[in-house]
């Protein structure tokens, strides 16, 4: 076998193949890059879409809370679900995704990410905001069902205290 310095070695034909495989597989790095972006815009979609259903349980719920009570307390238990949507959308802001996804994380709980911003990364913001209204709308028509067992038998103001 004989040496080859560098100009030889680009008219090799091993080279050249070897070049266009590298080429190829950049170019198809690139387009996954892209398909990349365009999944978590899907997949916020699909949740926010899920969320917006779930969320319409929590008015459901209070309509059956309705017809379960006597006259005259309709408006007191549509607010009580309104605070139901406003104050569990404040505090799974404040505490509750962090114990839920937070990192660091002991078995128990999780120990971080309190408060979400957008300061993550700007493809995943969308993603994580949707998973974010998505259990919060758990959450929160989860507290329906103590504000069906108490109606009629509690104050506004204790409710919104409790």
């Amino acid at each position: 076998m004989s040496s080859m310095d560098c100009s030889t070695l680009e008219f090799c034909d091993q080279f050249q193949e070897l070049r266009a495989e590298i080429n190829d597989n950049f170019q198809a790095f690139q387009a996954q890059q892209e398909d990349d972006t365009g999944d978590f815009a899907d997949d916020a979609t699909w949740v926010l879409t899920s969320s917006f259903v779930i969320l319409t349980m929590q008015s459901g719920f209070g309509l059956l809370e309705m017809g379960s009570s006597s006259n005259g307390n309709e408006v007191h238990i549509m607010i009580k679900n309104v605070a139901d949507v406003i104050f569990g959308s404040l505090a799974y802001w404040l505490f509750g995704y962090g114990i839920s996804y937070g990192t660091p994380s002991i078995p128990f709980m999780g120990l971080g990410q309190f408060c979400p911003n957008g300061s993550y990364i700007a493809n995943e913001s969308g993603l994580l905001f949707s998973r974010y209204i998505f259990q919060f709308s758990f959450a929160a028509t989860s507290t329906t069902i103590v504000s069906g067992c108490v109606a009629m038998r509690m104050r506004f103001l204790v409710y919104c205290i409790f």
